[in-house]
């Protein structure tokens, strides 16, 4: 191909502003992609705590961690949670951190512990931290949240 001035100069431009605008593109996507997955994961979090919070704990077993259903039956599961000693009123999801397949979800409670006199009959509110893990394109919930690596 032999370059001949100014026709082949403009070419040359006009195909590099393409690439450019090409790769600003997908920069985008991935950018809605990132703020999708982040709703997609919200979403989970606020619909798992919704079941929580109506006593719903069959529903709840379906959003824990695939390994974790390996390992735990679902009525086990559901013992556990119906006789846990705790009544929650209201769980805000404050904050979302996504860090590849694993996440961090802050959120603010609002409960009342069964059995403890004195408290206000409204519940007490305490922040606290849930994982979640994104296998096979949907976001569940982690029993315990691994190590951070340092």
């Amino acid at each position: 191909m032999k370059l001949d001035g100014k026709s082949d100069f403009i070419s040359i431009l006009l195909f590099l502003l393409l690439c450019a605008a090409a790769g600003c593109v997908s920069g985008c996507a991935s950018m809605k992609n990132a703020g999708d997955t982040e709703s997609a994961l919200r979403g989970r979090v606020e619909k798992f705590w919704q079941h929580k919070i109506k006593g719903e704990f069959v529903e709840c077993y379906s959003f824990e961690d695939p390994d974790y259903r390996e390992k735990v039956g679902m009525t086990t599961y559901v013992k556990g949670l119906s006789s846990g000693g705790i009544i929650w009123f209201e769980v805000i999801v404050k904050d979302i951190s996504i860090e590849g397949k694993s996440a961090r979800a802050f959120m603010n409670m609002r409960y009342l512990p069964f059995g403890m006199f004195g408290l206000p009959k409204e519940g007490i509110k305490r922040d606290f931290t849930e994982c979640w893990r994104l296998v096979k394109g949907a976001w569940y919930h982690m029993t315990e949240c691994p190590e951070k690596k340092k």
